[in-house]
């Protein structure tokens, strides 16, 4: 930082040193007492020759209107950039918090992982179990939900999510759940998880009902919607803390294309339904919050 010049009047000072910052040459002015004077510093050296033909100018015509508009420009967008660093640094200090936030897993999500074990051992011990968390008992595909609409049996909209039909099946669910649904319940709050279990686990269900009927079940519709979720959060609002390895967005992805076009028996409306639900709800209240 270097010295280019003094000033008598405290105004003259100012005035010079807004208007050398609103050109970008950073510059601050250092008193010398009460009655001045005012010293002029700049601090890159490689803009020195510049500011010494400025003040020059200025100078001659310090009262020229042009100094304090440039001046009070400057002083304006600095004022801004202020606001953008400030912002930023709570960002900051919010993903800080988010990703220390506690990592174990948090109690709706493990009681998820109980009740579809335990339903998991039931249901292959009870046909009886299994019929009555099913969407529909009725054989006939496309019923349009006697039990629910005609009997009140609201509980089949989302116990489909509880049965597993293969050891393989519940163990792909359950890692998921795991890693999802500990990372949103932490991030959110549990009472969050819950109302998203139960929106992802409603639509994914009916739309898989629609599509091929009652002969399903399962957690990956609403392991999906926690992959669409968490992936739009990690894109468009990573201040939340939560985040996917590009890996693992492939990994998702690949596996539910393959579900479509491969021989396996595979609930492909509940994963879209799911997805669609995560992916959207991610989205828009991430880009609701930036607005």
């Amino acid at each position: 930082m270097r010295s280019i010049g003094e000033f008598d009047h405290e105004d003259h000072a100012t005035n010079f040193c807004g208007y050398l910052n609103g050109i970008n040459i950073r510059t601050e002015v250092e008193d010398e007492g009460d009655e001045g004077p005012w010293t002029v510093w700049v601090h890159d050296e490689e803009k020195l020759d510049e500011a010494r033909s400025e003040i020059a100018l200025f100078r001659t015509s310090p009262d020229d209107p042009k100094y304090l508009r440039i001046a009070q420009e400057g002083e304006a967008r600095a004022q801004e950039e202020t606001k953008k660093l400030d912002k930023l640094r709570r960002k900051e200090m919010k993903f800080s918090r988010n990703w220390n936030r506690g990592s174990g897993v948090g109690r709706v999500t493990l009681g998820i992982i109980c009740a579809c074990v335990f339903f998991y051992i039931l249901s292959n011990l009870s046909d009886a179990i299994r019929g009555l968390l099913m969407m529909s008992i009725y054989k006939k595909e496309y019923a349009f939900l006697p039990e629910i609409l005609k009997q009140g049996q609201i509980w089949r909209l989302v116990t489909p999510i509880f049965l597993h039909l293969s050891f393989f099946h519940i163990l792909f669910n359950m890692y998921w759940t795991f890693e999802l649904g500990r990372m949103v319940e932490s991030r959110k709050s549990s009472i969050f998880l819950i109302c998203f279990v139960l929106v992802a686990a409603v639509i994914s269900n009916f739309l898989q009902y629609i599509i091929a009927g009652a002969g399903f079940g399962g957690m990956s519709g609403v392991v999906y919607g926690l992959f669409g979720y968490v992936w739009m959060k990690g894109k468009y609002d990573p201040g939340e803390g939560m985040f996917l390895h590009p890996s693992t967005i492939m990994i998702m992805l690949f596996w539910f294309a393959f579900c479509f076009v491969g021989p396996m028996n595979i609930a492909n409306g509940a994963h879209a339904g799911g997805l669609a639900v995560g992916t959207l709800w991610g989205y828009l209240s991430s880009t609701v919050v930036r607005r």
